[in-house]
């Protein structure tokens, strides 16, 4: 930030010539004047100031017998002056700055991460009637407004969070899951085991649960029952349904190949030529693939 403050007041580097700068330094310290960058060496010594301290430092050095000059200015107010006969460009730098800053206040960018069946054009069409698109401006975007009023409108998402990052604006979006209806099942039938197994727990939501938790049981061995006892030691029957956990052993073998693939080095080297301009590389040029030496 200092650096933007010192270019904006601008700056004046100053040469001294003296053999030890260190008792001006103190000089320049008690007298509370700006200086930075001391540079330079045998007799030479560089430093730079601020527009408004540079003549008290030129004048601490006049009167402490260093000899003292101004060698560059830099910042702000020297281009103005410079250019203080073309006012027009002047004012279009400002104004082209200014534009540039009062730009950073408006959506450039939305992005759609999380949908997976919903369509982006879809979310972005409901995004825009809530107010947030491309030339939104930001200040004046209502976030936790624009999402609940979102998801009111919008049943096929549960949540969305919008994050403004400048002047992009990134959306997170969690779709709703449809509940899977149970199944329907016709007919009377058993909760059999359908491997062998040390059961664990038994739980009947119809039926009759016919095994305890330590007890051994074969595959195809029934585990709920479809019939109940009612109050009068009558029978019915149902379709057995329920959760049952069983501890199981399984054994697994692997065979792993004698021969396998490894790489090896022939010790050949080629050499590949490239072009970089302004920071792109250009295709490879003449001699591409061709071998340099053979070890």
């Amino acid at each position: 930030m200092y650096p933007f403050f010192r270019l904006f007041l601008g700056e004046y580097t100053v040469k001294l010539c003296c053999e030890d700068p260190l008792p001006f330094l103190r000089r320049l310290t008690v007298n509370k004047i700006l200086f930075w960058s001391l540079h330079g060496g045998e007799g030479v010594w560089y430093l730079k100031t601020t527009l408004a301290h540079a003549e008290l430092l030129l004048n601490n050095a006049a009167e402490a017998g260093i000899d003292g000059e101004i060698v560059k200015t830099k910042g702000l107010p020297f281009l103005a002056a410079k250019y203080k006969k073309r006012p027009g460009l002047l004012l279009g730098l400002i104004l082209g700055l200014g534009l540039l800053f009062y730009s950073e206040l408006f959506v450039w960018q939305v992005t759609v991460n999380g949908n997976l069946t919903i369509p982006t054009e879809e979310i972005l069409a409901a995004l825009e009637e809530q107010g947030v698109t491309v030339g939104s401006y930001i200040p004046a975007i209502p976030v936790l407004k624009v999402q609940n009023q979102f998801l009111v409108s919008f049943h096929q998402l549960s949540s969305i969070a919008i994050n403004i990052k400048g002047t992009h604006i990134q959306v997170e979006v969690l779709e709703r899951v449809a509940e899977t209806p149970p199944a329907v099942h016709d007919g009377y039938c058993n909760v059999v085991a359908s491997r062998d197994g040390i059961i664990v727990s038994a739980i009947s939501s119809a039926g009759t649960v016919i095994v305890s938790p330590g007890e051994v049981v074969e595959a195809g061995q029934i585990l709920i029952s479809a019939f109940s006892v009612g109050k009068r030691n009558v029978y019915r029957l149902h379709h057995a349904k329920g959760t049952v956990l069983a501890r199981v052993y399984e054994s697994y073998s692997r065979v792993f190949p004698t021969a396998v693939e490894a790489k090896a080095y022939t010790g050949r080297e080629t050499v590949r030529k490239s072009v970089s301009v302004l920071g792109r590389v250009l295709p490879s040029l003449g001699g591409h693939g061709q071998p340099l030496r053979t070890v």
